[in-house]
C-alpha cells in the first residue's frame, strides 16, 4: 500500500482474500466529488430532478440496477467478523510462506521469489521452458487433481497458485508436487 495516498482513487476486489465469490468490487475515491465526476450518467427513464426522495445510488453506481455487490462482503463482515476475517487472511499469508518453503526445499523445483501474499509461483526444472510449463499446467488440470494457472516473470513462464482454501495444507502440496511430477513423466520429462 506504500505510495497509495498519492492516489485520487483505488480499486479493490475483496473475492480473493475477503471469501467472498467472485466480483466484490469497490472503487474508492479520496474526494467523494469525483465518484460524481466519474460517473454522472443521463438516463432519463431512471434517473429523475434532484426533487425526488432519498439518496439514489443509481447516479453513482458502475452497474447500474444490478444487485449491490458490496452486499456479499457485508455478509461475511457479519459472519466472521474483523478479527477473524484478518486471522483468516494473515493463515493464508502464513501458510503460502511454509509452501514456498516447502517447494524451495525441492531440488526439481525454482521458485522466483519468496510470497509476501498468498499467491505463489514456481516451476518445475524438468519442464523448464515455457511451453513445457503449458503443457505441464494442461496435463495437471486434465489430471483433475489440481486446478492451477501459470504467468511470466521476466519472460519465464511459472506456475502460480493462489492460496484461498482454508482447508489447503501442507499435505495438500506435497500432493501437487507428485501430481506435477507424475505429470511431467507422463510428458516424458
Amino acid at each position: 500500500m506504500k505510495g497509495v495516498s498519492r492516489a485520487d482513487s483505488l480499486t479493490w476486489d475483496a473475492h480473493k482474500m475477503l471469501r467472498t465469490s467472485a466480483l466484490c468490487a469497490a472503487i474508492l475515491f479520496k474526494d467523494p466529488q469525483s465518484l460524481n465526476r466519474a460517473f454522472s450518467q443521463d438516463g432519463s427513464y431512471i434517473f429523475y430532478d434532484e426533487t425526488e426522495a432519498g439518496f439514489d445510488l443509481g447516479r453513482t453506481t458502475i452497474e447500474c440496477t444490478k444487485a449491490a455487490l458490496g452486499t456479499k462482503l457485508f455478509w461475511v463482515l457479519a459472519m466472521e467478523g474483523e478479527e477473524k476475517l484478518g486471522d483468516y487472511v494473515h493463515k493464508q499469508y502464513r501458510d503460502t510462506r511454509d509452501f514456498y518453503d516447502l517447494i524451495a526445499a525441492q531440488d526439481d523445483y525454482d521458485c522466483p521469489y519468496a510470497p509476501q501474499s498468498n499467491i505463489l509461483c514456481f516451476r518445475y526444472l524438468p519442464c523448464a521452458d515455457n511451453d513445457a510449463q503449458m503443457a505441464l499446467r494442461t496435463k495437471i488440470i486434465e489430471s483433475g487433481k489440481f486446478y492451477i494457472t501459470t504467468t511470466l516473470i521476466k519472460e519465464t513462464r511459472y506456475l502460480r497458485l493462489s492460496v484461498m482454501n482454508p482447508l489447503t495444507n501442507l499435505e495438500t502440496i506435497k500432493d501437487l508436487l507428485a501430481t506435477v511430477r507424475d505429470c511431467a513423466a507422463a510428458l516424458g520429462r
